[in-house]
């Protein structure tokens, strides 16, 4: 991914942890209590983890530019915010991790943000 499709990316998942994005259920193989273990660590993801809902050449593209792209991202980040900030006790369904309350999704931004920083590195 170049960084243009790692901010819409990112955004998407700011996205799906407010609840404004609805990804089918893609959990399988390991049991919920162990990959809930590996969400809660301080464990990265693995460099280069494929994510079956992103083509091997990356998303399209949808922002005409990168500053449109980190625009895009602070409006989702805002959202996201705003919905806890509203209902504090709100779960979000997630793809990967079933349901998901702030501090749960908040990791798994920085665990996104954190495997960004690593490519860039």
């Amino acid at each position: 991914m170049n960084a243009r499709q790692m901010i819409e990316y990112f955004s998407d998942a700011v996205k799906n942890a407010s609840g404004k994005l609805i990804i089918p259920d893609l959990l399988q193989g390991e049991p919920l209590e162990k990959i809930r273990a590996f969400l809660m660590s301080e464990n990265p993801f693995k460099k280069n983890t494929k994510n079956p809902l992103i083509p091997e050449a990356g998303a399209p593209l949808r922002q005409p530019d990168i500053k449109s792209a980190i625009n895009k991202l602070q409006n989702e980040l805002d959202y996201f915010f705003e919905a806890y900030q509203k209902d504090p006790k709100i779960t979000i369904r997630n793809s990967f991790f079933s349901e998901l309350n702030y501090a749960m999704n908040v990791q798994l931004l920085r665990k996104h943000a954190a495997s960004f920083e690593a490519v860039w590195d």
